[in-house]
């Protein structure tokens, strides 16, 4: 989510320079293989990790850019894998409660959690780092996980919606305000799935 403001601008035939900031807040998770596995094991095991406790919803001031949580914490977001078992995902600014589990991952099948002890603050336009490191028993071939906080760090975009290779863009004209709905399936599109059969306009 974008966001930019030009104020005290007259009519024009010059370029106006908005700038745009982000207003949502960043999270990325580096997955990294401990000890009790091989490279090639360490690849093969199954992966997911998730973004716990956080409110999905929000309310977006048109006007300031201030986004505010709208309800309660209710789901899961699943990250997006990027390279490197390196894990990103995008959330509402907000305030996750200490003893609420922030970041869960499920390797082969199996969830593992880690529990705040202080609440931690997502913040617009930031990303916030961590860094899971996963360990295998030698004995019991249980996995063990430790966590680490590497901080908050300016935005990274992200490398799979911005590599240009698995996305398309349709232009959709909406000439009348409170339209859009109808503007959308008079382009003929009804379902994601037909979003990905139209050709692509960029």
């Amino acid at each position: 989510l974008l966001w930019g403001k030009a104020v005290n601008v007259h009519p024009t035939t010059n370029e106006i320079v908005i700038d745009y900031r982000h207003q949502l807040a960043g999270v990325f998770v580096t997955l990294a293989k401990g000890d009790g596995m091989t490279d090639t094991e360490w690849e093969k095991v199954d992966k997911t990790v998730l973004v716990e406790n956080t409110v999905r919803s929000c309310k977006f001031n048109l006007q300031t850019g201030e986004v505010t949580v709208d309800g309660t914490p209710d789901r899961s977001i699943q990250m997006l894998p990027q390279s490197d078992n390196r894990y990103r995902a995008v959330v509402v600014p907000q305030i996750v409660a200490a003893g609420k589990s922030l970041i869960s991952v499920t390797i082969d099948g199996k969830a593992y959690s880690h529990t705040l002890t202080e609440a931690m603050k997502y913040q617009a336009g930031k990303m916030h780092n961590f860094t899971i490191t996963v360990n295998k028993s030698a004995t019991t071939g249980d996995y063990v996980l430790s966590f680490s906080d590497d901080g908050i760090s300016d935005w990274v975009n992200d490398e799979t919606s911005h590599s240009f290779s698995q996305n398309q863009y349709v232009i959709i004209h909406c000439l009348e305000p409170g339209k859009l709905k109808e503007s959308i399936a008079a382009a003929g599109i009804q379902s994601a799935a037909d979003y990905m059969t139209l050709p692509p306009t960029r």
